[in-house]
């Protein structure tokens, strides 16, 4: 990551400036067998073309299943850089995961600001396929708070026993002297690369969430998608043509998450927040697994954080977060920095797999 020196270029400080402000404009991406791109909410669900190992191919399934997008329509959008041909950033986000570049496209989800004319509030509204861009006046890219919705259609032709699993990939960028992206530094972040960026790419297992459920009148999500080896995955047999939702979410603090918005001594630490989770049991046994997805000690990055363990039970775990939540909250905030400093895009990457039920 190039650093500036404000003793080299009179611009560099509103430069930085402007970096600082675009810390987490992250461009997100997601694939289903497929790709999605999220950038202010906004997706791209793709279809990868690419015939798999086991010969079926994931845009036509053969005899045993069809995956389709909602909507097919292809978008182009913002991943198009009007200085490159084609749809540079998107292509390139593919290749550098080694994904085919002829794929499906569309927008998944995106904010909407509306302002009522009489009172001049305005309020932001979510909504599907409505357009390639932010609200005005709301800067793009995903951040802390930001969640989304991604739809496909799953067709079996007899009852299947399916497998979805999700991988994210994680890219970083390098900034000009005026605090611009420079789209040819895009780069995955592997395993070779800076410690500071594949610790960043690691907490993103635990700072976006995956569930299969949102009720829009609690505003809580059930169904988490289960994160292990790095990998999430969604188990589900299907008997007749579902439209599958899947909602993304990047929790804002780390007390919605583990506090519960119904006990008293939790509301302190909420200051206002509800749960997000109606269950929050699921997310309580993945953080206790794998802390390290989840908090930061920017003085000790590699922290094993022994005092969470698959053993510690959930209520230890609340109670240790909720009696100490200064300093978890602060670790959970550092996390959250690492993955704005350290990502510039994201590639949520969905394999669809099937076979025909026993009992079909």
């Amino acid at each position: 990551m190039k650093k500036q020196n404000n003793n080299d270029h009179p611009k560099d400080e509103e430069a930085l400036r402007r970096r600082r402000a675009s810390l987490f404009k992250i461009g997100a991406v997601m694939i289903l067998a497929f790709i999605v791109w999220v950038f202010s909410t906004i997706a791209w669900f793709s279809m990868n073309k690419q015939v798999e190992s086991g010969g079926m191919q994931m845009a036509n399934q053969g005899a045993l299943f069809t995956v389709q997008p909602v909507p097919s329509s292809y978008v182009v959008g913002i991943y198009d850089d009007p200085t490159q041909s084609g749809t540079y950033v998107r292509n390139y986000l593919l290749s550098e995961a080694s994904k085919e570049a002829d794929v499906l496209t569309w927008t998944i989800t995106n904010d909407v600001a509306v302002t009522d004319p009489d009172t001049n509030e305005v309020t932001v509204h979510k909504g599907k396929n409505i357009g390639n861009g932010p609200a005005e006046g709301y800067a793009g890219g995903i951040k802390p708070g930001s969640s989304g919705e991604l739809q496909f259609k799953f067709f079996p032709r007899r009852s299947v026993d399916a497998e979805l699993n999700f991988d994210i990939y994680a890219y970083s960028v390098e900034y000009d002297d005026d605090g611009d992206e420079d789209k040819t530094t895009i780069a995955l972040i592997g395993d070779n690369s800076s410690t500071d960026s594949v610790i960043a790419k690691n907490l993103l297992n635990g700072h976006i969430l995956l569930f299969k459920n949102y009720d829009t009148s609690t505003k809580k999500y059930s169904g988490l998608i289960y994160t292990d080896d790095f990998q999430r995955v969604m188990s589900e047999t299907y008997t007749t043509e579902t439209t599958e939702s899947i909602y993304w979410v990047w929790p804002e603090s780390l007390s919605e998450l583990v506090l519960d918005d119904t006990d008293n001594t939790h509301k302190k630490n909420l200051r206002g927040k509800k749960s997000l989770c109606a269950d929050r049991t699921d997310i309580i046994k993945l953080f206790k697994n794998h802390p390290s997805w989840f908090l930061l000690d920017p003085e000790l990055p590699n922290k094993t954080w022994s005092e969470f363990t698959s053993l510690t039970t959930d209520s230890a775990v609340v109670s240790m977060i909720n009696n100490n939540y200064a300093l978890y909250s602060a670790y959970y905030n550092e996390a959250d920095q690492s993955i704005g400093t350290n990502v510039a895009y994201i590639l949520l990457d969905m394999n669809a797999e099937g076979t025909a039920s026993a009992n079909a």
